[in-house]
């Protein structure tokens, strides 16, 4: 025998669902997350690592300038201009 399950129970597939029903108070933490509105799926699944990202690179970038400051303290200053400059 086949059961069929109610359809507030089915969850929606995909990243961008367009399930944009609104919580309910005291619903479950999973209700929280099956019924996500359209926005912040947007939110949690391209700006959250987009962010990510960029702090990445921020955190490189930050790191080679205080390699070119340490280089420039310890070398003297045509060492750090080199390393802007491609031609001798």
């Amino acid at each position: 025998m086949v059961r069929f399950q109610r359809e507030s129970s089915i969850a929606p597939v995909g990243p961008l669902c367009l399930d944009t029903r609104p919580w309910k108070e005291g619903s479950s933490s999973t209700d929280l997350f099956s019924y996500r509105p359209l926005w912040l799926n947007i939110v949690f699944f391209f700006f959250l690592p987009l962010h990510r990202l960029l702090l990445l690179f921020y955190h490189h970038h930050l790191l080679l300038h205080i390699i070119l400051i340490f280089s420039f303290a310890l070398l003297g200053e045509n060492y750090y201009v080199s390393a802007f400059c491609p031609f001798p």
